[in-house]
């Protein structure tokens, strides 16, 4: 007669299985895990069995809810009259031109769930430049092919994504997502105010007045402050919003549905697969 610390399920320790899988669903590192149980004096799977289990169980587990969970949605784009409207944002696993993955993500902006979800290596496109285009170009060839029709694409200032669609989509909208309009000049915007002396912290949340102390008035006088009327402040001023690129822009700027809640969900992908570490291509496409 054997007695087993744990039960067992088809010949695996059930107990492993569920470590496994609590190492996946809450983004945390197995490294760490496992220093942790060592201090604890808990005795733990190895790193082999780690990636045997997660491989063979968890990994596809996870890859066909995704896919069941994806032909619901699709299911219901599908079955829309009006069309979809999307969102579409991409993300690279690392900063910089140094990216192997690049990810694209399609929101459904009707119901607010991911309508699909690309994942594309830099070796297959030539380099990380292309990353987000592939993706983007992936995606939509996937929900054309399942019969979905595009009403509207929102999605960031990106110039081979918005040459794409005016060359290969013409019955869909393309609209840019107004903060990314608006922090294009923004940051030009505040620098010469800065430099003029003229702050305003309205709309600016917890930010209602600057950080440093008060400028005393006689130390006022003494500065060369750029004056609103200064050739300098109306060449630049009328330089940023009379930019070509920028005058274009703002006429498709969408005004009902922006990318907000695709950001969000990008930076819950970072708790996830962080930047500073290197997975395999089922590992990212699972996390």
């Amino acid at each position: 007669m054997s007695r087993h610390s744990q039960e067992y399920s088809n010949n695996v320790p059930a107990g492993n299985l569920l470590l496994c899988a609590g190492i996946w669903s809450s983004g945390i590192s197995y490294v760490k895990t496992l220093r942790m149980l060592k201090l604890m004096n808990v005795v733990a799977i190895n790193q082999t069995t780690f990636l045997k289990h997660s491989k063979y169980y968890v990994q596809p587990i996870i890859y066909n809810m995704w896919q069941s969970e994806q032909h619901d949605v699709l299911k219901n784009l599908r079955q829309s009259e009006e069309g979809a409207i999307l969102s579409g944002d991409g993300r690279c696993d690392s900063p910089g031109h140094s990216a192997k993955y690049g990810t694209y993500v399609f929101l459904d902006m009707s119901n607010n769930k991911i309508a699909d979800i690309q994942l594309v290596q830099s070796n297959e496109v030539g380099g990380s430049y292309h990353l987000e285009k592939e993706g983007f170009q992936r995606a939509i060839h996937f929900l054309k092919n399942f019969g979905i029709a595009i009403k509207q694409v929102v999605t960031d200032r990106h110039p081979q994504i918005a040459k794409y669609i005016r060359l290969n989509m013409p019955e869909t909208q393309h609209r840019f997502d107004a903060w990314h309009i608006a922090k294009s000049k923004l940051l030009c915007i505040i620098v010469i105010l800065f430099l003029s002396n003229i702050i305003m912290f309205k709309s600016m949340g917890d930010f209602t007045k600057c950080e440093h102390e008060d400028i005393p008035p006689e130390v006022q006088k003494r500065k060369k402050w750029i004056t609103v009327s200064d050739p300098f402040v109306l060449a630049n001023f009328e330089k940023i919003i009379c930019d070509k690129r920028f005058v274009k822009d703002v006429q498709k700027v969408s005004t009902l549905h922006q990318t907000s809640s695709l950001e969000a969900f990008n930076s819950l992908i970072l708790q996830f697969a962080p930047k500073q570490r290197a997975f395999h291509f089922l590992g990212m496409l699972t996390r």
